[in-house]
């Protein structure tokens, strides 16, 4: 398996995804391609967008973090959060890492430990009982509603909330 987290996948609750091939170099640039066209549509249209990056999968090298930051210089209004299971130690997590120092990026890190996942202010547990205390536990999970972390975004850049979500 490359993910840890194959028996609590969130993608076990989704229907609908889609998987993009990076195998080649001509099929990396075509999806980075297709990216860039799709974010300068977006942005030339909005003061603001918020991207999720990788409703399924991760970052799968330093290049495309890079790629990411990029995007970031070459639209002001852009805005990026994600998650990510790369170890620290891997040259990735240390590229995210240097991202989630844009005040426009959120991408919650792993250390992969037996331990829950801390990440700034974040922190995953299996149970809600688990929950330290003073830390709110995520609306968006807590109240089994249809909500989207972006409808309450207080896990964003800008918030100094300590929130909890249940593995997934």
């Amino acid at each position: 398996m490359s993910c840890d987290q194959w028996n609590r996948c969130y993608g076990d609750h989704c229907f609908q995804v889609a998987r993009q091939d990076v195998s080649t170099p001509e099929a990396e640039e075509y999806l980075w391609a297709n990216i860039e066209l799709q974010l300068s549509f977006l942005c030339a249209r909005n003061d603001k967008v918020l991207v999720r990056l990788h409703v399924l999968g991760d970052f799968y090298s330093v290049e495309y973090v890079q790629f990411w930051e990029e995007q970031l210089w070459l639209h002001e209004g852009l805005y990026l959060y994600g998650y990510t299971h790369r170890p620290e130690g891997d040259p990735i997590h240390t590229a995210i890492k240097d991202l989630n120092t844009e005040s426009r990026t959120r991408i919650l890190l792993s250390d992969q430990a037996e331990t829950p996942w801390e990440a700034g202010h974040f922190l995953v547990v299996d149970e809600w009982e688990d929950t330290p205390p003073r830390t709110a536990r995520c609306p968006a999970e807590l109240t089994g509603r249809d909500l989207k972390c972006v409808d309450c975004t207080l896990c964003f850049p800008g918030f100094t909330l300590d929130i909890s979500g249940k593995a997934h």
